[in-house]
């Protein structure tokens, strides 16, 4: 529903460090694209781990953020999305689109495979990207999203009181039930249970002794009532009709 697709946007916003409202353009420019939310964001995380790398030292990943005319001292402290921008806009800007995108493998990962289309045309994407959103009101301010998230989460607290309050009433109730059936059981059983309508024959006996023993030691309130059905039963007066003389 709405409110779920706003809180995923919401906390992928807040995990990654970047406006709400960016994130959002993002998945609307990712469709525009051809490609998936999922796959900007790797590149987003892959683009902030290539900068930390050149940071400390690692000539490879210095040498790929210079290849797009860029310096450290530019891109370090930026946020991710700021950051991302930058690098897009740089990649954007490569006129050979083999070397364009073996820049972007180098400063984004294999990740960039899937965002050729997005490079090729960024700033045309993303500015529709970005218009389209809020003008459909699916852009978020950073505090809009963490009203999102405070509702979602008590909408999750409340569901999870209410799945608590089964399982306790499942937990104490179950003895009850138990000895309820049992006890039902039990009765059925006393008054002769489902053979009270079938003739007896000779070979009752036994199984019939049987059940009054069982009856006894289980459920011993009711050991005299079965034995007196069986009395009155010998004797013609509980039997069918169809059996009597």
């Amino acid at each position: 529903n709405g409110l779920a697709a706003a809180d995923a946007t919401a906390k992928l916003a807040r995990r990654l460090n970047v406006a709400a409202s960016e994130m959002a353009a993002w998945r609307r420019a990712a469709e525009l694209a051809g490609t998936t939310q999922e796959t900007v964001t790797a590149a987003v995380e892959r683009g902030a781990r290539t900068l930390l790398d050149a940071s400390n030292g690692l000539q490879q990943q210095r040498r790929a953020i210079e290849q797009l005319g860029l310096r450290l001292e530019d891109l370090e402290g930026l946020r991710p999305d700021a950051l991302f921008e930058r690098f897009a806009l740089a990649i954007a800007s490569v006129q050979d689109p083999t070397l364009r995108l073996g820049i972007a493998q180098q400063v984004l990962g294999r990740s960039a495979n899937g965002l050729a289309t997005l490079f090729g045309d960024y700033t045309a994407i993303m500015g529709q990207a970005r218009h389209e959103t809020v003008l459909l009101g699916t852009a978020m301010s950073d505090a809009a999203a963490a009203r999102v998230e405070e509702a979602s989460d008590s909408i999750s607290r409340f569901s999870l009181a209410a799945e608590g309050l089964r399982t306790q009433m499942a937990a104490n109730l179950s003895p009850v039930l138990a000895a309820a059936g049992d006890a039902f059981a039990g009765l059925v059983g006393a008054v002769g249970g489902v053979r009270a309508g079938v003739p007896r024959t000779r070979g009752d006996e036994p199984a019939e002794a049987a059940v009054d023993a069982a009856t006894a030691a289980e459920f011993p309130a009711h050991a005299g009532m079965n034995r007196c059905w069986r009395r009155t039963r010998r004797s013609g007066r509980g039997s069918s009709p169809h059996t009597r003389g």
